[in-house]
């Protein structure tokens, strides 16, 4: 039985010794062959058609969910089930790297073996020598197909591989923030297939629309921080104290307490900026601020009014 020139099945017919001869029969078997070949086919296509259509409802879940999501780390068990069910793979590890740039797992799920359930991967060390370190060292994709033995691997990981059924594998590094970096790997069993170009174009597409979100929630946080702190000492400005401060006396009304605030100026600081330089009045108030910063407790607010002024509020107990 043959599809688009390639042999997909062998249909044997045999009879007894009271049947005779099948020779008259050859064009009635050639016949049922075609049949059973078109029929073949039509599963085959009914099959993909219905793996592209998951595949896709897939996507658009996850971009639905990264698009709402404040922090899409926060879905990342989310993430790995529906890549799990999409492209149809034994395990999703989702890692971020360390200041070392090693792999450390931040979420994780694997297929059972026997009743097929989702469970969380909580014990998939991996350091130096492994090809998830190697996709983060040199930022780049890594794909490894079945019992095949990569040289960007050490000979410790081929035997890892071999004793975890680990079959093909596609290990993918983006940028979480600026100076963060993150890897999604996905794997199948040994007896499984290879990925082909489509599952690994999705798990491309899934790995953009993440890194996308997270350097979107990272633009937003960083603009949120802007409006909110005075962008030479990094404290809240005026807009963000008054809001603190604000919360710190409803709070302290609700608990019967007393609270204080202290607004102090630097004198002589306009001697500074006149005689040094604003360069060296900028480092003053820095210094100041910084100071101030180191002494505050969970309960106080640091603010500067602007200008000259810096703010500093806390809360006490009623004596």
């Amino acid at each position: 039985m043959i599809i688009d020139e390639q042999v997909v099945g062998l249909l044997l017919i045999a009879s007894s010794q009271e049947c005779g001869d099948l020779q008259a029969e050859v064009g009635l078997i050639d016949k049922i062959s075609r049949l059973a070949s078109v029929a073949i086919e039509n599963t085959q296509l009914v099959e993909a058609t219905q793996a592209e259509l998951k595949r896709s409802r897939a996507l658009s879940e996850i971009s639905q969910m990264l698009s709402e999501a404040r922090d899409p780390m926060a879905d990342a068990d989310r993430i790995c089930q529906t890549v799990l069910e999409a492209v149809d793979v034994h395990r999703v590890n989702l890692f971020h790297a360390d200041k070392n740039n090693t792999p450390m797992l931040f979420s994780g799920l694997f297929k059972d073996e026997l009743g097929g359930s989702i469970k969380q991967d909580i014990n998939h060390p991996v350091s130096k020598g492994s090809i998830e370190y190697w996709c983060l060292e040199h930022n780049t994709p890594a794909l490894i197909l079945r019992d095949a033995e990569d040289l960007r691997e050490l000979t410790e990981y081929h035997l890892v591989r071999k004793n975890n059924d680990v079959g093909c594998s596609f290990s993918i590094p983006f940028q979480v923030s600026k100076h963060k970096s993150a890897l999604l790997s996905v794997s199948r069993r040994r007896s499984q297939r290879d990925f082909n170009e489509s599952e690994l174009n999705i798990i491309h597409t899934v790995v953009n629309q993440l890194s996308t979100a997270l350097k979107r929630c990272e633009l937003s946080t960083d603009l949120k921080y802007q409006a909110n702190h005075d962008s030479l000492t990094g404290v809240p400005n005026r807009h963000c104290f008054e809001i603190e401060l604000h919360a710190c006396l409803e709070k302290l009304s609700a608990e019967h307490k007393a609270g204080a605030v202290l607004f102090l100026d630097l004198d002589g600081f306009k001697n500074v900026n006149d005689t040094m330089g604003h360069a060296i009045g900028d480092l003053l108030l820095q210094s100041v601020a910084r100071r101030l910063k180191n002494r505050l407790r969970d309960t106080d607010t640091l603010g500067r009014m602007g200008g000259m002024s810096l703010l500093f509020c806390y809360a006490v107990s009623v004596a």
